[in-house]
């Protein structure tokens, strides 16, 4: 079985990075996976940092972050696999809620039906990376073991 997801209201919206669920990492809080993704880009420069958090659109910061891809930081691509998986543990781990939605999932494939990214989704293709749907059905296995 597959579950496919890409927008927060859809019927399984709640894996996507736009779902809005409050959760902390590093001692703030966020409204959702997308803004503390994007902004970790520019934890180097704090006026960036700054103005992705007063985004109130997780559209509108990854818009900002792609205007000011020549600020990110250095490391971005050796790094942005486990922002992710960071942000994603934080938001799961933190709502029994959340968890034991994933966890009812199952064994079922995870595929987020992005058409534009090949990286995170699984693009236009259908033949992606698909990576955010691997770093949630990796989290889904812990959080089984751990409960």
């Amino acid at each position: 079985m597959i579950i496919q997801f890409f927008k927060p209201e859809g019927p399984s919206g709640f894996l996507s990075n736009y779902f809005r669920w409050p959760f902390v990492l590093e001692c703030r809080r966020w409204e959702n996976v997308e803004h503390c993704y994007q902004a970790a880009k520019f934890v180097h420069d704090p006026v960036r940092f700054t103005a992705i958090c007063r985004h109130a659109d997780p559209d509108a910061a990854k818009g900002f972050a792609r205007e000011h891809r020549a600020a990110w930081r250095p490391d971005w691509d050796r790094v942005k696999v486990a922002v992710m998986q960071g942000a994603l543990r934080a938001k799961f781990g933190q709502s029994a809620l959340l968890t034991q939605a994933l966890i009812a999932t199952g064994d079922a494939t995870l595929e987020e039906a992005s058409p534009y990214d090949a990286f995170w989704g699984i693009g236009s293709s259908g033949n992606g990376e698909n990576q955010l749907g691997r770093l949630l059905m990796e989290l889904r296995a812990e959080l089984r073991r751990d409960t």
